[in-house]
């Protein structure tokens, strides 16, 4: 794939200049966009110095593989997920039935990655200062082969406003414990969320899931932990399958994964009890 900025060649470590390609062979319609528009040319630039910069501070290995893929992913989801508004069904403003141009769509999402890239926390870059309280929360769990986070994101249209994204990503989270395994994972489709757990374990280097449930799609519903404590053992399916495994993750921090360790506290038991939940060891 041609390199077409700054953005993406840092992001294959690549030292190009920020607009190194001849706009007379542009061939995709970002190429086409970035050629046209003196602003989103300059947005780009900026983007890319931005995070260029941070990637040239970060000597924690597991971090600097974070944000390549969460740069990588971030230009995979532009490429291919900001529509031209002029195509949308009511992508006009509420005052204004003129939608407003690709460029200038590209360009408004463009500058909010790059206030993310630069924004900060208790006087570090925020990407690292959430990587270090992701690899915090995780401990000892996040550390064996089968743990850590695999994420796909997406640019979302506005229902009302098609023209106004939410950049979101979403995957599983798994954390490891000896040969135990326990993952959740959110899928989104038409603007509805789905949540599966899995249990799992590890036998001869290959993880069998042993039970499953999950929010939101077919799943059995799983119980909610928080009102009863008791009742974490029920509402599991004990008929997962070999094609309910969670695979080895992508990476090991993703300070931009849906899911949380404060928000799967239902993996503390599953961690620690290998019959958890009732039945599952042994299935």
């Amino acid at each position: 794939m041609k390199s077409l900025i700054l953005a993406t060649a840092a992001v294959f470590g690549l030292t190009a200049p920020a607009f190194a390609f001849d706009c007379a062979k542009a061939s995709s319609d970002v190429e086409h966009q970035i050629c046209g528009s003196k602003a989103l040319r300059r947005a780009d630039e900026d983007m890319s110095a931005a995070y260029t910069k941070l990637l040239r501070t970060l000597d924690d290995p597991e971090i600097h593989a974070a944000l390549i893929e969460s740069q990588r992913r971030w230009i995979k989801a532009r490429d291919s997920g900001i529509n031209d508004p002029a195509t949308l069904e009511g992508s006009g403003t509420d005052d204004d039935s003129t939608p407003p141009s690709w460029a200038d769509v590209l360009t408004r999402v463009t500058r909010e990655r790059t206030s993310f890239l630069k924004k900060t926390a208790g006087g570090k870059p925020a990407f690292v200062a959430g990587a270090l309280a992701q690899r915090k929360a995780l401990g000892p769990s996040g550390k064996g082969p089968w743990a850590g986070f695999s994420s796909s994101c997406y640019f979302i249209p506005d229902r009302q406003h098609p023209n106004d994204y939410t950049y979101n990503c979403f995957g599983s989270m798994s954390r490891q414990n000896g040969d135990r395994v326990c993952s959740e994972s959110t899928d989104f489709a038409s603007y509805t969320s789905q949540t599966t757990r899995i249990v799992a374990d590890i036998v001869d280097g290959r993880a069998q899931a042993r039970a499953k449930c999950g929010f939101g799609n077919d799943v059995k519903t799983c119980p909610d932990e928080t009102v009863d404590k008791a009742a974490a053992d029920g509402g599991w399916d004990m008929n997962a399958g070999k094609d309910d495994a969670p695979g080895k993750p992508e990476l090991k921090l993703d300070p931009e994964a849906s899911e949380t360790v404060a928000d799967a506290g239902w993996m503390d038991a599953c961690l620690a009890d290998k019959s958890f939940p009732a039945g599952a060891s042994g299935h």
